[in-house]
């Protein structure tokens, strides 16, 4: 199977007359090179291409013809995935394994496509799946673009920081060398700026320029951003956002997952893969408050317990209890439960927590702006406090 699909790599290359030397050494630079994108970076293509697949599905297209009529208007990564993918589909690979097979796109599209596939209802499982991409993953991205703008502005700072540290300051201390001022007749405020000045004039504008470049590349595009993020979530407002979004998640594609004809437990394994709400995911907490913990302070996984005892044949909702998880949840897959339609009923709470999720997004928004406008007064109103207090320090001794 490897060599078909490295085969069907090498053949996509060679007929856009991409060549590339064997003997061509690898890159030093390799954290400027590309970034192969995902199904997330191209959203809007990805939750267009379901929609307008599952659309060419119902109509009675087979799936290597409908994905051939959407291959031509498809671009970028999805574009590569699609025409890779039709290669795989003539050799009568079933559709899910060819979609898995091009590492593109998501594990549990792949595995809706398996079961809409097996129950003859691909098409349904497609339309069902592009609701989710355009409802729950749009929001989660809104929710991550409003995060986005301390980073943004912490670089902004950073850059400033440099400017002002290089090209402002060497003129005070210019006028000082002048005037014979000692340094330890300024302000506390003001030694701390000419030292971090000193410091940075014996480094080299060259080298500090370029860590402080480094940093700014760090926090956009590196693992910087996500360690602001992490930082972000400990606060409670966007904690709980997050919480609800992480809910909204879970039931909308267990919905869709039901509503495709998949059981219970194959649901809750593929739910396993995304990022649970707090009740669900691994604590840690000792014997006497967590009963099914084998030992005192022993990390478990309430979302693996969960699953065993589901599988066991215990109700789900019984379950979801004991977690604490919030009692409409419970109460509404409790009823769920005895009338068949879980399915119905998780899609149900699932578009109740998405329809109050924009407004809390905004002020989400509003709440981390104001945590910039703080940052900025911290940081840059005290570069402004102590060449201020310089110059006051200076009149009040002349």
């Amino acid at each position: 199977m490897r060599k078909k699909i490295s085969a069907d790599i090498h053949k996509h290359r060679t007929s856009k007359n991409e060549h590339i030397p064997s003997n061509q050494p690898r890159s030093r630079f390799l954290f400027l090179k590309k970034k192969k994108k995902t199904y997330e970076d191209e959203l809007e293509s990805f939750a267009l291409f379901v929609r307008m697949f599952g659309f060419l599905i119902r109509d009675g297209y087979t799936p290597d013809v409908a994905i051939s009529m959407l291959v031509k208007s498809t671009k970028g990564e999805l574009g590569e995935a699609l025409r890779l993918s039709i290669g795989q589909l003539q050799r009568g690979i079933p559709i899910s394994k060819a979609f898995k097979d091009t590492h593109y796109f998501p594990q549990d599209f792949c595995q809706v496509v398996a079961v809409g596939e097996s129950r003859g209802l691909l098409g349904e499982a497609l339309d069902l799946y592009a609701g989710y991409v355009e409802n729950v993953l749009q929001m989660k991205r809104k929710f991550t673009s409003a995060l986005s703008y301390p980073v943004l502005l912490l670089s902004f700072i950073l850059v400033m920081a440099v400017i002002i540290i290089f090209l402002v300051v060497p003129k005070f201390a210019t006028l000082l060398k002048q005037m014979n001022v000692d340094m330890s007749t300024l302000p506390i405020i003001s030694q701390v700026l000419f030292k971090v000045h000193s410091i940075a004039d014996y480094i080299g504008l060259p080298i500090v320029s370029v860590c402080v470049l480094g940093l700014v590349f760090y926090l956009l595009f590196g693992k910087g951003k996500q360690q602001i993020f992490k930082t972000l979530h400990l606060f409670p407002k966007i904690k709980n956002v997050n919480n609800k979004l992480n809910w909204a998640q879970w039931l909308m594609l267990g919905a869709i997952c039901l509503k495709s004809g998949m059981l219970l437990n194959p649901m809750l394994d593929i739910l396993s893969g995304l990022s649970l709400p707090k009740e669900l995911r691994v604590v840690k907490k000792s014997y006497w408050h967590f009963p099914f913990s084998r030992s005192r302070n022993e990390n478990v996984s309430p979302y693996a317990v969960l699953q065993k005892n589901v599988a066991a044949g215990q109700p789900l909702s019984a379950e979801m209890d004991k977690l604490h998880v919030p009692d409409v949840i419970v109460q509404v897959i409790g009823a769920s439960e005895k009338s068949g339609r879980m399915g119905e009923a998780m899609y149900t709470v699932a578009s109740q927590y998405l329809y109050g999720l924009p407004s809390d997004i905004k002020t989400i928004g509003t709440f981390v702006e104001q945590l910039a406008i703080a940052m900025v007064v911290v940081i840059g109103g005290g570069l402004v406090l102590s060449m201020g207090m310089t110059l006051m320090s200076l009149y009040s001794t002349f």
